[in-house]
This record gives C-alpha cells, sequence and structure tokens, in this order.
C-alpha cells in the first residue's frame, strides 16, 4: 500500500470512528505530509489519533467534543490517582489542559476561518493522543504547584519570606534521596521494560487515591481479569528488577513512596526517567 494509499484508509477508519468530525481527505493529507516534514524521522504514526488531534487543531468543535468524551475521564481519572489530587482538583486540571491545547498558536498559518490553528498542532503521533494529553495534565500540574509554593512563600501583610519550619535539613533530605537512588536506578530499569498501559495501571494502583482494578478496566475499555494479569506482570518486571540488585534486607522500607514518586515522575515527563 502507498502513502497515499495509507492515509486514505486511516482517513475512512478515522471517519467511521467518529462521523461527526467530518475532516477532509485533503486537509487530513496535508496535515499528515506537514507533521511527516517537521520530523527528522517518521516512525510509524498512531493515524486515528493524528486524524482526531489535527481536526481538534483546525477548530473542529465536533472532535473537540470526542476528546472530552473518550479522554476527559481517563486524564481526570489519572490524575485522581496521585497523591494530593481531589476530584475537584483532577476538573480544574482538565479544564486548564483543554484550554491549554485550544490556545492559538502562530506559525502554522491561518485557518479558512481566519482563527490561528490550536496548540493542539504540536502533536505529531509518534505516540498515543492519550500520552500527548496526560503529559500536558501534569505540566498544568506542576506550574499549579509552583505557583502555589511562590504564593504561600510570602505573607500577604508585609511581602516578607516566611521562615522554613521544617525539622528535615537539606542535608539530610539530600542523604537520604542519596540512600534510596539505588533502588530508584533499579526501578528505572525495571520501568523501561513495561509497555504504556501497565505504566498507567500502576500509576492508578499505587497512587494515594487508589482506583480499583474494575474502574481501571472501564477506563481502558478492558476487563478487570486482563487489569489483573498486567498488573501482576508489571510488578513482576519491577520486582525482578530490584531482586536482581538488592536482597530483601536491603529494600528500604520506604519503598512504596518511593515507587510512587518514581510513577509520577515517569508519567509527568513522558519520557525517560531522570535518576538524579
Amino acid at each position: 500500500m502507498n502513502e497515499d494509499s495509507h492515509i486514505q484508509q486511516a482517513h475512512e477508519d478515522a471517519q467511521n470512528n467518529w462521523p461527526t468530525i467530518g475532516w477532509s481527505l485533503k486537509s487530513f493529507q496535508t496535515h499528515v505530509n506537514q507533521v511527516s516534514r517537521d520530523m527528522r524521522e517518521t516512525p510509524s504514526l498512531h493515524m486515528n489519533d493524528l486524524y482526531l488531534a489535527g481536526a481538534a487543531a483546525c477548530r473542529i468543535m465536533a472532535a473537540w467534543e470526542v476528546i472530552e468524551r473518550e479522554y476527559g475521564p481517563q486524564i481526570r481519572a489519572a490524575l485522581r490517582g496521585y497523591r494530593r489530587i481531589t476530584e475537584n482538583l483532577a476538573e480544574e486540571i482538565w479544564s486548564d489542559t483543554r484550554t491549554r491545547l485550544m490556545e492559538p498558536i502562530e506559525g502554522y498559518g491561518v485557518l479558512p476561518s481566519g482563527d490561528r490553528p490550536a496548540r493542539l498542532i504540536y502533536y505529531k503521533g509518534s505516540t498515543r493522543l492519550y500520552t500527548y494529553i496526560l503529559r500536558t495534565a501534569m505540566n498544568r500540574l506542576s506550574d499549579r504547584n509552583r505557583r502555589e509554593k511562590v504564593r504561600h512563600a510570602w505573607t500577604p501583610e508585609d511581602g516578607q519570606v516566611l521562615e522554613d519550619t521544617t525539622t528535615e535539613s537539606p542535608m539530610q533530605r539530600n542523604a537520604e534521596r542519596e540512600s534510596h537512588r539505588p533502588f530508584r536506578e533499579a526501578l528505572v530499569n525495571g520501568f523501561n521494560k513495561l509497555t504504556s498501559r501497565q505504566t498507567y495501571i500502576l500509576a492508578m494502583v499505587c497512587g494515594d487515591h487508589s482506583v480499583s482494578q474494575k474502574d481501571i478496566a472501564d477506563t481502558l475499555g478492558t476487563s478487570p481479569a486482563t487489569v489483573c494479569r498486567e498488573l501482576k506482570r508489571a510488578e513482576g518486571t519491577l520486582r525482578d528488577a530490584v531482586t536482581a540488585r538488592f536482597s530483601a534486607e536491603e529494600l528500604p522500607r520506604m519503598a512504596k513512596d518511593i515507587l510512587s514518586d518514581l510513577i509520577f515522575d515517569l508519567v509527568k515527563s513522558g519520557q525517560q526517567i531522570a535518576v538524579a
């Protein structure tokens, strides 16, 4: 199948999935060709995701409705899987994420309507659209946390910096982090062998707001038994990576907290975890 036939088939498949969007084959083909020119290497693209994101970037509201319906529940559930994220905060971050993705950007011309394309046009299809949107949501959460830290670091009365009241010194925190470093490195090696689905399931299970396997299955569109199998495989991969390096007596007592933080780092970055 040549490239044009491949794009035409992908367009037909996407139209069957989301008939209300109605993005033209010509516009989709132009978008795919632009993506191919922008990328140094052209990996296997997620064409359905590229169609949906491209249509949304071109301000087709039906595409945004699909994103809200199909990705909104998944992203909010993923956010609630992390520590200290309430349902209200997850909803707030999701709303902020949508707003961010809909922002007009320059450098991609002007649409026939006279509007600028939305920021979602930066999505290139090399990863799943879910991963891209989740990464954006985690960045919005990170930005929010930084703003909160700055806001709480000053008193509203006189603008003076508040004193650090923690009893643990920076030296103690650094020493603790260094003591956990080999364990984190072993986990990174294990994580590099996991599938994206396994990482997602671990994130849901290991967060402070633990999600049931049934709810995870509903979000992924699969069965609880499949989720259970994937979870056991993921745990086995991580266990093998750690036990290859440590005995049971050597494992840190805070292993679960380290694991939870590491999962947060992984999904936030959307890339290989930085151990440092």
